[in-house]
C-alpha cells in the first residue's frame, strides 16, 4: 500500500498494510479483489493499478478501483491533450455459496 504523511496525504512510499480498519490506497492486486459477507461474494476486476480501501465504521467496506495514486495530480499528473481519449473498466459479480 502507500504510506500517508502525517497530514494524510498519500505519498509514493510503499509499505506493509497495516491490520484493519483501513482507509488506504493498495497498489498492484495480485488479482481479482474479492470480498465475502455470509454467503454472499462480491468479486471485483478493473484494469486500475490502485485501490482504495475503506472499513470504517466496522459495519461498512468501500472498495474502489483508482487510475492512479490519490495525490497523482500532485506527485505525477497524468494530462491528456485535446483529442486524446483515456478509459478504464471495472467489473463487479455478484454470487451466492448457498
Amino acid at each position: 500500500m502507500l504510506q500517508r504523511d502525517r497530514e494524510g496525504i498519500t505519498t509514493t512510499q510503499e509499505v506493509e498494510p497495516p491490520q484493519s480498519p483501513v482507509d488506504d490506497c493498495f497498489i498492484k492486486p495480485q488479482g481479482d479483489v474479492t470480498l465475502t459477507v455470509n454467503e454472499q461474494r462480491l468479486t471485483l476486476t478493473s484494469d486500475c493499478s490502485h485501490w482504495v480501501i475503506f472499513d470504517k465504521p466496522e459495519n461498512a467496506t468501500c472498495i474502489e478501483p483508482q487510475s492512479g495514486p490519490p495525490n497523482a495530480s500532485n506527485d505525477s499528473p497524468f494530462v491528456l491533450i485535446a483529442g486524446e481519449t483515456f478509459r478504464r473498466w471495472f467489473d463487479i459479480e455478484v454470487a451466492s455459496d448457498r
